[in-house]
């Protein structure tokens, strides 16, 4: 299934652990070298100053996306390292 970024940032982010609705999705960070997404911004909650903080949430923990709502389960960074590239491998965490 492709999707587009247009619709990709209508759609809700919410963190399975929770239940909470984490906000909108607003830039993508890409890896140059591998264009790889490696992590989605997130609208944060309003602050004190009536401006948004946002969330940087990495792409290995999505875990779906749907027609309305994008799914979002907390990783953890394992213990040893990828033997090939040298770089941590990320982990969802069982619950």
């Amino acid at each position: 299934m492709l999707i587009t970024f247009q619709e990709l940032k209508k759609k809700d982010v919410i963190d399975l652990a929770t239940a909470q609705n984490l906000g909108k999705i607003v830039d993508l960070i890409i890896n140059k070298g591998s264009g790889q997404i490696e992590k989605v911004v997130v609208t944060g909650k309003k602050n004190c100053f009536l401006s948004n903080d946002y969330i940087e949430i990495d792409y290995a923990c999505i875990t779906k996306i749907g027609q309305d709502s994008v799914l979002y389960k907390k990783c953890r960074p394992k213990r040893e390292e990828d033997e090939c590239c040298h770089n941590p491998v990320i982990d969802c965490e069982d619950e």
